[in-house]
């Protein structure tokens, strides 16, 4: 079966959620490390260059007034990470029973198509409910799991191809780590 075109234009925004919740998953993953920093050992935060146009652009002249900011800049990157998962979640749920119910309007259209001798022997209502049991079934069991592994497979290899990109060593450590481990 073909997806209309009307899916494949959904499909296609859901890649565009998946690369954006993968996006701010890295921000998430990326600012943890720098917001522990600002909470333990705000000078050295203070003194680094990296943080510097950030800091002249909020005038903060004292290291100890640093951690709120950053406070606030970390909870909304975790905030728009969430927001955008769960946003993923949302688009992949209807994504798929819309699939559904073009399976369910070309089953039942392929089923209207019959002979009207074909409905004079068999129970009208068993076909509704057949279409429509089954249908949830291939939904619940094959469209949803398919588009959740999909968006988790792609999020995954964007997150681990950044964390590679940025250290190649640190990463293959943890990656192993976890798979002996695990």
């Amino acid at each position: 079966m073909h997806l209309r075109a009307r899916r494949k234009k959904q499909a296609f925004w859901l890649l565009f959620l998946i690369f954006l919740a993968s996006a701010f998953e890295l921000i998430t993953i990326a600012s943890i490390i720098p917001f522990l920093g600002v909470i333990t050992v705000p000078q050295k935060v203070f003194e680094n260059s990296l943080a510097a146009p950030f800091i002249d652009y909020l005038n903060i002249n004292d290291p100890s007034e640093i951690a709120l900011p950053f406070t606030v800049l970390f909870c909304v990157a975790i905030i728009a990470s969430a927001f955008t998962r769960v946003m993923h979640i949302w688009f992949s749920t209807r994504l798929a029973y819309a699939i559904g119910n073009d399976i369910s309007c070309r089953v039942f259209s392929n089923s209207l198509n019959k002979s009207y001798a074909h409905f004079l022997s068999s129970n009208s209502s068993e076909l509704v409910n057949s279409v429509a049991t089954k249908i949830n079934v291939v939904i619940q069991n094959v469209v949803y799991p398919c588009i959740s592994l999909f968006g988790a497979s792609t999020m995954l290899l964007i997150i681990l191809g950044a964390l590679f990109i940025l250290q190649p060593v640190v990463s293959l450590v943890l990656i192993v780590s976890f798979g002996l481990f695990y």
